[in-house]
């Protein structure tokens, strides 16, 4: 099998950490988008948590949401955006909370209520449900969604880009960055 290893990866780091400031960054990775996604957590270095709870089977191991530390200095790093970036492997959070804190917090949105009752998963760290599913949010609901976390970062609907949402007060603001930028 060849190994797709995308030439703006170094780039796309650059840009992350550009936006996270020296605050902690996170990855928010969906198992269910590659096979290769949770064997690479389980076999890299980086702090790694899976956001569903309990004993699970390896089936399910497989499609789980997994919250990852983003070290630059790791190889899982680049890695991880060599062979998924632009293919909606998962969104990134920017937050200075402890990993179990902020495992909790994602943990309390992985599940939504249809106004029929019905409960349904909601794969917000696919970014391109998060694009649309932030804009729907109340003020309220933006300020319980962010929690600790002050700015949850996708790819753009353009190549070659990356969007920064943030919530302060409860008012959700959108900044399209390219991912050429620089520090």
């Amino acid at each position: 099998m060849t190994v797709f290893r995308h030439p703006e990866a170094p780039a796309a780091l650059r840009t992350l950490l550009a936006i996270c400031g020296g605050e902690p960054l996170w990855a928010v990775l969906d198992g269910a988008q590659d096979p290769r996604i949770s064997s690479s957590i389980r076999l890299g270095s980086s702090p790694w948590a899976c956001l569903y709870a309990g004993q699970l089977a390896p089936q399910l191991q497989e499609v789980a949401p997994y919250l990852v530390r983003i070290f630059p200095d790791r190889p899982e790093a680049l890695r991880l955006l060599e062979q998924g970036w632009e293919r909606n492997w998962g969104v990134f959070a920017v937050a200075a909370a402890s990993q179990s804190e902020l495992r909790r917090h994602l943990r309390r949105h992985l599940r939504v209520r249809t106004e029929a009752g019905k409960t349904l998963l909601l794969r917000w760290y696919d970014p391109r449900v998060l694009r649309i599913y932030l804009p729907t949010c109340a003020a309220r609901e933006l300020k319980e969604f962010f929690g600790p976390v002050r700015a949850f970062i996708g790819e753009g609907p353009e190549r070659g880009e990356v969007q920064v949402y943030a919530a302060p007060g409860g008012k959700l603001l959108v900044e399209t960055v390219p991912v050429t930028a620089r520090p």
